[in-house]
């Protein structure tokens, strides 16, 4: 989730009223607005609604995490607007007109294979205080870092209008080419910024592999941006900028568009007025609302609704900023041109669920054949665990990806087939375990800092390749428990694994065996009830030596879950 700085003051100016913090924490969570507390201390709601008054900045301030699928919500303006609609203060959607302007964006053929899309707008009449100017800045910020990955989908450019001409060009240039970049009073050349600049070391791995690099420049050869990486000096915006230029870069046409839609929006609503660009032939941006027809039918269906009418879903909707109507038996809906959430009926139908009100629905259980409950298996695995916190051990939780080195290297065994990843992130996570051993080797090795002794276990899933399944793999869950302590041996892990064993009333057997990791003569097969269960012994003092346990022994036991509790029953 992301998280932005509204001030309450601001919020409040926007919504149109006093906002009680109460219901901000109980409402706003419904609409994917979660205001935060922190800890004990007085939370920064408490401390906004102390002082109203905005007795320091500080004070004013409100930290909001939204939810990642509603970028619109990034910016005190989109949590402003969602709130007056939900709150019943302005329901219904809201209109962007779109006047005519004369700015025109040329796209040159040279970004085609560099950064081929783009959007743009302008925006006139705004008065910028220094808080509507930081709501918009933290809105491009948070907005290309999460709905833009970290601007290699989409990049955004926030440009005083007032020194532009009205003919821009989107070309890629060469490296060399040279303006200043914000931040700078000299020129660079585009490879200078990405290595001398810090914005160029943070993002110029997005464009540093091509030829050329994307550069949005005016008709007098005023440097707007180089996208993504940073803008021009000549455009910056301050609180004296009453024109906006918005330029939004990308790799793909409907977020890039999307983009702009959300910053025209959150712009209009600080008081500017909306005018096109003519991007290649095409207006932007786009504010028209996407019409969709719903059956109520199936909203009933689906929600659980059964007595709300296409008029009454229509209302709700309202309430989301939607416009909506029930017309000829059917729910007619504008989703608005800042959603990019929505992309089925489902999505529509949670947003009725939203506006009628989680708590509002009524509980029933389900017609289906079968009640939920958890499987045998989970119910024994929480039981293992609780035996082993009985048993004084200490509960980890690893990675069920792992590499070889881990698994077979630094386990002093012979490398053999075992599941891999098709293409691996990281040669670190490229395999499944087939054992647990190492992730508790791992995590003791990680952990010598701390006093000894140490106890730990896990019950985990590991998986093999088998002929016997159409995935050619089967999971199984396996129990893991090491100790690690000056003196620690045999003994010790097998006093365990006997309480274990008379706990959940099965018969153990121990039986002399060899194994790579363990030390020779100190490793044994573990037999429940006649089953092979697992191994048991002192790890070697080369694996030990491996993970950088040199100064203390360690003793484990691995067993197959599911044999315990078949034997178990």
């Amino acid at each position: 989730m992301a998280v932005i700085d509204v001030k309450k003051t601001d919020l409040e100016k926007m919504v149109g009223k006093e906002l009680s913090i109460e219901r901000l924490e109980q409402e706003g969570s419904m609409l994917g607005i979660l205001f935060e507390r922190s800890g004990n201390s007085p939370s920064s709601l408490d401390r906004a609604n102390a002082s109203s008054s905005s007795s320091t900045d500080e004070d004013n301030k409100i930290a909001v995490e939204v939810e990642p699928n509603r970028p619109d919500l990034l910016s005190a303006e989109g949590v402003a607007r969602a709130l007056k609609g939900f709150f019943e203060i302005e329901t219904g959607a809201v209109d962007y007109p779109v006047t005519g302007g004369d700015v025109t964006v040329t796209v040159d053929d040279s970004v085609e294979d560099v950064r081929p899309f783009i959007a743009c707008a302008r925006i006139t009449g705004l008065e910028l205080s220094e808080t509507a100017l930081n709501s918009l800045i933290q809105l491009q910020e948070k907005l290309t870092e999460t709905y833009g990955r970290k601007r290699e989908k989409i990049a955004i450019g926030l440009h005083d209008a007032a020194p532009l001409t009205d003919d821009i060009t989107y070309k890629a240039v060469d490296p060399a080419y040279k303006f200043i970049p914000l931040g700078h009073d000299t020129e660079l050349s585009m490879a200078e910024i990405l290595e001398d600049h810090e914005k160029g070391k943070e993002y110029g791995w997005i464009v540093e592999d091509f030829e050329k690099y994307p550069l949005i420049v005016d008709s007098e050869e005023t440097v707007l941006s180089f996208p993504p990486v940073i803008n021009g000096v000549a455009t910056a915006v301050t609180t004296e900028t009453t024109d906006l230029f918005l330029d939004v870069t990308g790799t793909s046409k409907r977020e890039v568009e999307t983009a702009l839609n959300i910053l025209v929006a959150a712009a209009h609503e600080r008081g500017g007025t909306i005018e096109s660009v003519t991007v290649d032939g095409t207006e932007l941006p786009d504010m028209e609302r996407e019409t969709h027809t719903v059956d109520p039918d199936y909203v009933r269906s689906i929600s659980g609704l059964d007595d709300l009418s296409a008029d009454g879903m229509a209302e709700q909707l309202e309430t989301l900023n939607y416009g909506a109507h029930g017309e000829d038996g059917e729910l007619q809906v504008e989703v608005p041109a800042y959603r990019a959430d929505i992309m089925h009926d489902y999505d529509i139908i949670e947003d009725v669920v939203i506006g009628y009100g989680y708590d509002n629905l009524n509980e029933h259980i389900p017609d289906i054949a079968t009640i939920g409950a958890q499987t045998q298996e989970r119910v024994f695995t929480d039981k293992l665990r609780e035996l082993m916190v009985g048993a004084g051990g200490l509960e980890v939780m690893t990675f069920i990806l792992s590499n070889r080195d881990t698994l077979f290297g630094k386990m002093d065994r012979d490398d053999s087939e075992i599941v891999t990843m098709a293409n691996p992130l990281t040669e670190d996570y490229a395999v499944v375990r087939n054992w647990l051993l190492p992730s508790l080797m791992e995590v003791l090795g990680n952990n010598q800092h701390n006093r000894y002794p140490q106890t730990v276990f896990e019950v985990g899933l590991c998986s093999q390749l088998s002929d016997d399944t159409a995935t050619g793999a089967e999971d199984m869950r396996k129990l893991a428990y090491a100790a690690a302590d000056r003196d620690v041996g045999f003994s010790d892990v097998r006093s365990v694994l006997q309480s274990l064993a008379r706990w959940l009333g099965v018969e153990l057997r121990v039986e002399e065996a060899d194994h790579e990791s363990f030390t020779e003569n100190r490793c044994g097969t573990v037999y429940v009830d006649g089953h092979e269960a697992g191994i048991i012994g002192e790890i070697s003092d080369s694996v030990s030596e491996n993970w950088g346990l040199e100064e203390v022994d360690v003793a484990a036991f691995e067993l197959d879950v599911e044999t315990l509790r078949t034997a178990s029953e």
